[in-house]
């Protein structure tokens, strides 16, 4: 049986483990690992403080980042003083050690606090390690730096801390000119009718000119008049053309040859000018004619007309007959007075 003095030592004993199992409990549900972009790797599950056994605080191996210097630092076991308050953090050597404040140019790991006999609060601090925050291009970069030092600006790019101090980021600018970039024509012979490709500047400035002529025509209307003469209907009516208009072309198609036994020849205008938009155009054989173009063609015509085809033959009556005709016109102004 145990005496009473045996008795009182071991319920200190108990007490003292159970408030340091409690402080280990606190430490987890604070939060007690230390988020340091500064540190690279940790062991196990990123927490550097590995155990807490009464002032004894311990630390898993990790590797930390001085400047551009990567160093191991060894697991390690600390025994800090009681009743204080302790600023833990690293050396370019990779040695832990605690003071009563952090030390310029040292790994800030944490701060530590000790009372009674235990270590009672573990509290990070990422306010000072973000401070020394570098990214890496990839996982086996071995320079890893600020990420401003690490974007290289190529040719006409610029880079650009805003806010400095601050909230921070980089503006990226390009001053670059087309006139700066190489061009070679995937097919040359595009570039025809007037076309030089030369440096992208100059290849972009004629495109853009040929697209602005494109739609400034397709601004104009263009309408047509369009009707069939048979053989059995040798003077149809087109349509009417309006004031203004002018003709700027005239397809002819002949589907079935005209069979006279003289000449078979069509002509397109209107009466009093039966030639005005096509002249004698012989039917006697099918296809795509090639029609001679008559005075009126191209011309701003005031008065509007009523277009016919006219159907003439040189000798008999044809028994078969047929031909297709369009006449393509746009409305012009006014002629000036």
């Amino acid at each position: 049986m145990k005496s009473i003095p045996q008795l009182a030592q071991d319920i200190t004993t108990l007490f003292k483990e159970i408030r340091a199992l409690k402080t280990r409990i606190n430490q987890f549900s604070s939060g007690g690992r230390v988020s340091a972009t500064s540190v690279i790797g940790t062991s196990p599950s990123g927490i550097l403080y590995a155990h807490t056994t009464a002032l004894t605080i311990g630390w898993h191996s990790f590797l930390g980042r001085f400047d551009n210097v990567i160093q191991t630092v060894a697991a390690s076991t600390h025994l800090l003083p009681d009743n204080t308050t302790n600023y833990m953090e690293v050396d370019s050597a990779g040695a832990i050690s605690h003071g009563a404040s952090y030390t310029l140019g040292k790994i800030p790991l944490g701060i530590v606090t000790t009372l009674a006999g235990v270590i009672t609060t573990i509290v990070e601090e990422t306010a000072k390690l973000d401070e020394t925050r570098l990214v890496k291009v990839s996982a086996d970069d071995i320079g890893p730096n600020f990420l401003l030092a690490k974007l290289a600006a190529g040719a006409g790019v610029t880079l650009t801390e805003t806010n400095p101090g601050a909230d921070e980021d980089v503006t990226i600018g390009c001053d670059a000119d087309a006139s700066e970039i190489t061009y070679t024509p995937a097919v040359v012979a595009d570039w025809d009718g007037g076309l030089d490709p030369g440096d992208a500047n100059d290849a972009l400035d004629q495109v853009a000119e040929r697209v602005k002529d494109l739609e400034t025509i397709a601004l104009l209307t263009i309408s047509v008049l369009e009707g069939w003469v048979l053989d059995d209907a040798q003077n149809p009516t087109l349509g009417a053309l309006p004031a203004n208009a002018v003709v700027i072309n005239v397809d002819v198609w002949v589907h079935d040859a005209f069979d006279s036994d003289g000449t078979d020849l069509l002509t397109v205008g209107y009466d009093g000018a039966v030639d005005a938009y096509v002249t004698a155009l012989d039917v006697s054989a099918p296809g795509v004619m090639t029609p001679g173009m008559g005075t009126s063609v191209g011309i701003v015509d005031a008065t509007p007309r009523s277009v016919e085809a006219y159907y003439v033959n040189g000798g008999s009556e044809p028994t078969v007959g047929k031909a297709h005709i369009i006449v393509q016109y746009i409305i012009a102004t006014a002629e000036p007075a």
